[in-house]
């Protein structure tokens, strides 16, 4: 028998030089997307730092002891036990420091048993249900601050919850 050559195949140039100019594009494409999204993230890291850095400074303004002033001098005040308005058998203990201006506030005695007495009424009206959790307890203290600040026409500049107990 004859031996029969196979045909080889045509090469076609143009196939193979089409997939090249693809990978190519693939390739190019690819490399854009990473150092378009590099950027978007050095950009984002930027101003998130840049945030934190004045979210910091505003803290350290608010917190700063310029803020009190000079002359501030704390007085306790006396514990104050009361009952809450409900439920009926339910009582409250707030013990509290005032931060009052020395130089307004002659006689601090006077003013803090003034103020016991304000805040044992306003005590007496509350419930259980409203000192529960976090923004009770903020609401409370907000009320009380309040309430301190309306009774020295200003010179008590706040009022510090030093200990409650609710029972």
């Amino acid at each position: 028998m004859a031996s029969q050559d196979v045909p080889a195949l045509p090469s076609n140039p143009s196939l193979s030089q089409s997939k090249l100019h693809r990978l190519g594009v693939l390739v190019g494409l690819t490399l854009f997307a990473g150092a378009v999204g590099a950027s978007v993230g050095y950009y984002l890291v930027l101003s998130i730092k840049a945030k934190l850095a004045d979210t910091m400074s505003t803290i350290e303004k608010e917190n700063s002891p310029s803020k009190l002033g000079a002359n501030v001098n704390a007085w306790p005040l006396p514990p104050i036990i009361a009952n809450l308005a409900d439920p009926p058998n339910s009582w409250i203990r707030l013990e509290t420091v005032m931060l009052f201006d020395s130089k307004i506030v002659p006689k601090p005695e006077v003013l803090s048993m003034q103020l016991t007495t304000d805040v044992l009424g306003y005590l007496k009206t509350l419930s259980v249900a409203q000192l529960a959790g976090p923004s009770g307890f903020q609401n409370l203290r907000d009320d009380l601050n309040e309430r301190a600040h309306i009774r020295s026409n200003g010179a008590i500049q706040e009022l510090v919850i030093q200990a409650l107990v609710i029972q």
